[in-house]
């Protein structure tokens, strides 16, 4: 319908060219989907499915006017590939996020206090720094 005088169908009655072009917009973008998900489920290259895992993350700094909880219970988890966006206002965590993914929260005051993180299946924060940095780097290679 679309192709055979679709000009006077648009200049007739325009209601008769939505329901078929959105019939073929539900095909293109159901068959694409489709796809994506063969291809995440059939891909031999994806050994580990999240590369990072963070679960329940919790940063606290002890200082003398109390306990500041600069990161409290974050989790995410980020396949190959993937692009995690951080977004939020200035003091929000985004940055001690990272930080403390990266095991670089300045002790003391800070110190993480809970949660896991998950680098291909490893718990960081249960390997001492000589470990952790050898760690990164075999998954940077």
């Amino acid at each position: 319908m679309l192709s055979e005088s679709a000009a006077e169908y648009v200049r007739i009655a325009p209601w008769l060219v939505i329901f078929p072009g959105l019939a073929i917009s539900l095909v293109v973008f159901g068959t694409n989907l489709l796809g994506d998900a063969a291809r995440d489920l059939l891909d031999p290259r994806q050994t580990h499915l999240n590369v990072l895992e963070v679960s329940g993350l919790k940063t606290y700094f002890f200082t003398r006017a109390g306990v500041l909880k600069a990161v409290d219970d974050v989790s995410f988890s980020l396949r190959r590939s993937e692009t995690l966006a951080v977004v939020g206002e200035a003091g929000c965590g985004k940055s001690m996020t990272a930080l403390s993914i990266m095991r670089l929260v300045p002790d003391p005051p800070g110190r993480i206090v809970g949660g896991r993180i998950l680098l291909e299946g490893r718990d960081l924060l249960k390997l001492d720094e000589a470990r952790c940095a050898a760690c990164a780097a075999m998954t940077c290679r």
